[in-house]
């Protein structure tokens, strides 16, 4: 039997676009920040407008279903995870927003034993329009997550003080 490669399929793929890097420091252990980044399953804890956060499964492969206030959905699926090193990989498989095609990495960086860096990385595709926009809504989005987990951790280390 042939084996032709050619005629395999994969959806998303991945973007052949730049990769947009976002990062904050946080004065909170990394582990704690990886507490709030790392659990796949509460992104609503940080995403501003977010309703609902739906678990299909788990560990790799794991499927999430966001759903926002404006109505629009984003199903997106861990792809890879490594708990040790704090960091992991997702996908966009399918959305109701703007974006064709997405890929996520995120990861915490320990700096001191009480300050830590977090790093989201994006490379995606408009459906329609420019990729400017895109790379635009996509940091701007980022941004607004990566101050809400700054400030989520911060309140955590005050009140434990």
């Amino acid at each position: 039997m042939e084996n032709n490669n050619s005629q395999r399929y994969f959806y998303p793929s991945v973007p052949f676009t730049k990769t947009l890097h976002m990062e904050r420091t946080i004065m909170a252990p990394a582990a704690e920040v990886w507490a709030v980044v790392g659990n796949f399953s509460a992104f609503d804890r940080f995403t501003d407008g977010l309703g609902k956060c739906q678990m299909i499964g788990e560990d790799i492969g794991q499927v999430r279903v966001k759903t926002f206030d404006s109505g629009d959905f984003v199903v997106d699926q861990l792809s890879y995870r490594d708990e040790k090193e704090m960091k992991m990989h997702f996908n966009i498989i399918n959305t109701s927003l703007n974006i064709r095609n997405l890929w996520e990495f995120l990861r915490v960086e320990v700096i001191s034993s009480n300050e830590s860096k977090v790093v989201w990385e994006m490379a995606g595709e408009p459906k329609l329009g420019l990729q400017e926009e895109l790379e635009k809504f996509l940091t701007d989005f980022a941004e607004d997550a990566l101050e809400n987990i700054k400030n989520i951790c911060i309140e955590y280390e005050n009140s434990t003080n």
